[in-house]
C-alpha cells in the first residue's frame, strides 16, 4: 500500500513540477572601427567576475572602416 501513495505522489509532483527559465542572451554593437568578441552572457553571473570564466578580445582597426573604403562590402 505504501508503494502506491509513494508512486501516486511521484505522479503528482511529476505532473506540477516547474522549471526555471534560463535566459542565454549575447549582445553585439557594431561599430567602424572597434571591435570586441567575447564569451560573457549579458547576465550578473558572467560580468561579475567572480564565478563564471570569460574570455574577450578588443581591437581597433581605423584602417577598415566603411567611410575609408570605395567599395560596398562583399556580404549578403
Amino acid at each position: 500500500m505504501a508503494s502506491t501513495e509513494t508512486s501516486a505522489f511521484q505522479g503528482l509532483a511529476q505532473k506540477f513540477r516547474r522549471f526555471m527559465i534560463y535566459v542565454h542572451s549575447k549582445g553585439m554593437v557594431v561599430d567602424d572601427e572597434y571591435i570586441i568578441l567575447g564569451s560573457a552572457n549579458i547576465n550578473q553571473r558572467s560580468l561579475d567576475g567572480s564565478r563564471d570564466t570569460e574570455i574577450a578580445i578588443g581591437a581597433y582597426q581605423p584602417h577598415h572602416s566603411r567611410a575609408k573604403k570605395q567599395s560596398h562590402p562583399h556580404g549578403q
